[in-house]
Formats: structure tokens, sequence, C-alpha cells
């Protein structure tokens, strides 16, 4: 009998000591969810932004007082952060460290069109231009609407940073002596390094190599002409030679004009 009582002592034990196991261990499982359901956002790291201020992300987001960082709601966040003009799409991941990863991908702004202050995105809308965008191109000029709407198509294509090195861009038609038109889809950049690039939009994709062409150049300032119809046609003239040509040109025609004086008498 004395045998017996001892077994069920033992088993009363052990029965017991499984309810503190199993009670310990849902204490540390709800510990544990709960720190992590409360742990809040560490470090928010934003890339792909390039207008786009980091500032502005994490306002629109309301992240700025850093919640919990699995409280917030990450398809609330997309919707707000998508409202921004310039933010074309967003992804979001968070970690369970602390770190939201927010990575954007904006719309390019391609120029800022001086006759309406407005800033041209690579969607081809317009946003108003509050001047706190800096690097963007100048449109000078009034362009024709259909080569206005190829000039945006074409930019959209252009690297960003290929976009940004670019100053002004002057809508200038090219004619011949007769004055005839014989390029109307003519343009003319000046660079933030001090050249100059002669292009249409019909061959505007070739910009993308600007940085490859300059770079074969000598150190000398110029114009790189774009313009060609012949692709591997891509021509650079020196301010220096284009002064030379021009000085030129002038000399001959003063030397023209006392016999032109003489005839007319």
């Amino acid at each position: 009998m004395t045998e017996i009582k001892t077994k069920k002592v033992i088993k009363k034990k052990l029965k017991i000591s499984g309810l503190l196991f199993l009670l310990v261990f849902i204490i540390v499982i709800t510990f544990c969810f709960y720190s992590v359901s409360n742990l809040p956002i560490k470090h928010i790291h934003i890339t792909g932004n390039n207008n786009t201020s980091d500032n502005e992300v994490i306002d629109v987001a309301s992240i700025k007082y850093y919640p919990p960082i699995f409280k917030v709601n990450k398809k609330d966040m997309i919707e707000s952060i998508m409202s921004l003009p310039l933010v074309k799409d967003v992804i979001i991941k968070k970690n369970i460290s602390g770190t939201l990863e927010i990575n954007i991908e904006e719309y390019k702004i391609l120029f800022l069109n001086k006759s309406t202050n407005e800033l041209v995105l690579s969607n081809n809308k317009s946003i108003e231009n509050n001047y706190t965008y800096t690097r963007v191109p100048t449109l000078i000029n009034h362009v024709p609407d259909t080569i206005y709407e190829e000039l945006i198509n074409g930019l959209a294509t252009i690297d960003y940073d290929i976009l940004t090195s670019i100053s002004e861009i002057e809508y200038s038609k090219a004619t011949n002596k007769d004055n005839e038109v014989i390029d109307e889809k003519r343009f003319i950049l000046r660079m933030n390094d001090g050249n100059t690039v002669i292009m249409n939009t019909v061959n505007i994709k070739r910009l993308n190599s600007y940085n490859t062409i300059y770079s074969s150049l000598s150190d000398e300032l110029g114009t790189i002409y774009l313009d060609s119809i012949a692709e591997e046609n891509i021509y650079f003239k020196s301010y220096a030679l284009e002064e030379q040509e021009k000085m030129e040109e002038e000399k001959k025609n003063e030397e023209e004009l006392p016999n032109n004086n003489g005839r007319n008498h």
C-alpha cells in the first residue's frame, strides 16, 4: 500500500510541474508577443527619393514619433505616401530589429516650364513650383504643342543624372541661309558644366551618352551636336573655334562692304 501512495504522490508532483511549466511557457510567449508587438520603430531607412524629402515621407506616413513598428498599417502608409505628387510607387518592409524600410520610386522632374512656372513630370503631369526642388532644368521659351509632347516623352527616357546636369532648355528650330526651316524639332541645351548640346526630339535618347561623349573629348568647353540623322555622326566644336570662325566671318563681311558701296556709286 505504501508503494502505491508513493506512485500517486509522484504523479501529482509531475502533473503540477507540467502545469507550472505550461504556465511559465504561456507567460513567456505572452511577454514576447507583447514586447514584439509594442516594439517601437528604432530606425527609418528611406531610399529612392531624389526630390521628395525624408521629412515629407515621415510626416505623411504619420511615423514622426516612432510608433510601434508592427502596429502601423502598411497599406495605410503606402496610400499616404503615394499621395505625394512625385511618388510613383512604394515598397515598405518591417524588420524585427525595429528598422522600417521605405523604398520609393519617383516620377522624374523633367524641367521647369518658365512660361507657366510649373514643374513638368515624366508622367506628363505638371505640379506647382514650390521652389524646394533643386537641379531642375528650365525650359525658357514656348514650344509648339506636338513638339512639346515629344520633348516630354523623350526626356522621360533620359537618366536622372543627365537631366540634373542640364541648366536650360531652349527651343530653337534650325533654318538654312534662305531662312527655310530644316529642323523644327531642334533644341539647345545649356549644361551645368559649361558645355552646350544641340539635339532634336528624334535623337533625344543620345543624351544618355552625354557623360561618355564628353569624357572622350579634351578639357575644352564647346558645343556637342547630337542632332545628326546618322547616329555615329556626333560632332564637337570648341567655343574657341566657334569664336575664331565668327571673327573670320565678320572680317569677310567687312571686306565685302566697300566693294558693294563702290558698285552702288
